[in-house]
Order: C-alpha cells, then structure tokens, then sequence
C-alpha cells in the first residue's frame, strides 16, 4: 500500500504544471544590440595589401521567448551582394555567451563561445573560423564593444603567419535614426 501511495505522489508531481524558464540578465544584456543598424566595415584579408570595406545594414532583435538575439545582415562584399545571420545566446548550462554566423558566401557554420567584462559592455568571444589566406580553419577572437546605446563595434582577431595575433576585421555600427 505505501509503494501505491509513494507512485500517485510521484505522478501528481510529474503531472504538476512546471515553470517555463524565463531569461535572465545575461539576455537582458543583448536587448543592447536589437534594432535597425547601419555599418561600416573593413577586413584585412592580406596584411600586405589595403583592407576590403563593405558597408551595409543589420536588423536586429530579440526572438524564441527572449532567449535569442537574432541579426539579419544585408551588404555587397567583394562585387557581389551579401547577406548573413548572427544568433547570440547566454547559456544557461555553459555559462557562456554563444553565437553562430552563416553568410551567403562561406557555406560554414562559424561559432564562438565567452564571456562580457565587469563593465557588460565587452563581449569577447573565441571560436573556429576560417583564415582566407590559407584556407584553413583557424582560432579566431570576436569582440563586442558597446560604445553608447546608439553606437558599438566588433572586432575580430586570429593568429597571423608568425602566430601573434592580429586584428582581421572590424565592423563600426551606428543605429538608424
């Protein structure tokens, strides 16, 4: 009798209604980056040669219950149109910021995991991408910077030929007003 009593208090437990996850204020810390962008941008694909510019807009916003910053980007990039999708996420079990990229002209999945500063206004993110020069995958650093609510900027670092890091890109965005 007791083992029937203790399996109807288990199913009234399993059956009772559980609370939804609810985001938290490591994503409240990315409704920073939701709205329409303008950008500018430049990538040293070549130290030795001038960096390659694109400029371009970004929409941005909060999506999936608030969990998700999702970005869509549309530009031109090397003669030809360009678009891409940014998805930044907080990690309730890593304990980490992650994001992926996808674009119209790299058929990769591009992924990177970190953390922000003590200030939340510097997000520093390290994951695999790919190095142009040698066409193989490489370590690669992504900075977030907030510079104001209306302005912000990403950096992107990887290891040069002499294994230093160096700086491979940068994005300026100013919001649409």
């Amino acid at each position: 009798m007791k083992l029937i009593a203790l399996f109807a208090a288990l199913l009234a437990v399993a059956a009772a209604p559980q609370e939804l996850p609810k985001p938290g204020k490591e994503h409240e810390a990315l409704k920073v980056f939701e709205g329409d962008w303008t950008f500018t941008g430049k990538f040293f694909m070549d130290p030795a040669q001038p960096p390659m510019e694109m400029n371009g807009t970004e929409t941005s916003k909060m999506v999936l219950g608030g969990f998700y910053l999702n970005s869509d980007v549309k530009s031109t990039f090397m003669g030809g149109p360009f678009e891409g999708r940014w998805t930044l996420t907080y990690s309730v079990f890593k304990k980490k910021y992650q994001a992926s990229w996808i674009d119209s002209v790299m058929p990769h999945v591009f992924t990177s995991e970190g953390d922000v500063d003590a200030t939340g206004k510097i997000f520093n993110l390290h994951g695999e991408g790919f190095d142009p020069a040698t066409g193989k995958a490489t370590k690669e650093r992504w900075v977030m910077e907030v510079k104001d609510a209306d302005n912000h900027q990403m950096t992107f670092y990887s290891p040069g030929p002499d294994g230093k890091e160096r700086k491979t890109g940068e994005i300026v965005y100013k919001r649409k007003k």
